[in-house]
């Protein structure tokens, strides 16, 4: 059920299904709640699974000068207070990862927390590398937001499964069409300018989910597995032949393991 709220004056969207211990899914850069679709469907048979639309995604709007992680945060924080579930498991793929890091800091202190994923994800900031190619990024929305999203997307992908998720990548496509350059510009801004979380990571004792993929152009595995060692407790899916959209180049391996992962936070893993 879409439910609406306001944050700092904007109408922000999100959805809730299913009954059960809650399950938040934060979507990434530039997508929507709709990329959650599928996993929705199937968790809320056994979970509360709210699926928000990040501030200039989706149905969502744009409040005036958000462009850090902590206010997208924010924008979390409201949705969940809005939906008066008390405590939750935290996943996000892709910048929704760093929005889920960014909570867990802020917010660490109500106790709202079961546990944390990262999906497609890193507890890193962005390297001097990283962040010239974020500005590139954001003179090329302003140029032709358009012609960004249609050459982002396939990126998102291994190679070989192009054809295969053809279906997804549109999706993908639809969505990022959606999203306006003052959103994305808004987005890059904050992936930029982002936090290191590696310290929370290694001091906190909420456990941790990672998925990632070998072929993963945007976090790539082989820079970003030593994180896997961070958390006290961590579980992760490495997937071979996988970029950056598990939840379409292989939805069977990813929702089982959001699923057993939403188990054990719970205190129903078998």
């Amino acid at each position: 059920m879409i439910q609406k709220i306001l944050f700092r004056d904007t109408e922000l969207s999100y959805n809730r299904e299913g009954n059960g211990p809650a399950a938040v899914l934060v979507h990434g850069f530039p997508q929507s709640s709709e990329v959650w679709k599928d996993f929705t469907k199937e968790l809320s048979k056994e979970f509360t699974v709210i699926t928000p639309d990040l501030p200039g995604h989706g149905l969502s709007g744009l409040p005036e000068n958000l462009s850090t992680m902590e206010g997208y945060a924010d924008a979390v924080h409201s949705v969940v207070s809005h939906s008066g579930i008390k405590q939750f498991t935290l996943i996000g793929h892709s910048m929704g990862g760093y929005i889920s890091l960014a909570f867990a800091k802020k917010f660490q202190g109500e106790n709202l927390l079961k546990g944390i994923g990262l999906f497609h994800s890193t507890v890193f900031a962005d390297s001097d590398e990283k962040k010239t190619g974020r500005n590139r990024s954001i003179e090329a929305v302003k140029k032709d937001r358009a012609g960004f999203s249609a050459e982002l997307i396939p990126n998102l992908f291994a190679k070989e499964n192009i054809t295969r998720c053809a279906e997804g990548i549109n999706t993908l496509k639809k969505i990022a069409q959606q999203t306006t350059a003052e959103s994305m510009v808004a987005s890059l801004t904050a992936m930029r300018d982002r936090s290191d979380s590696s310290d929370f990571a290694n001091e906190t004792s909420l456990p941790f989910l990672f998925i990632m993929g070998k072929n993963d152009n945007s976090v790539p595995f082989d820079k970003n597995f030593i994180i896997t060692s961070f958390p006290k407790k961590s579980f992760t899916l490495l997937l071979d032949n996988v970029g950056h959209s598990g939840f379409f180049e292989a939805r069977d391996e990813t929702l089982f393991a959001v699923r057993n992962f939403l188990k054990f936070c719970n205190g129903d893993f078998k």
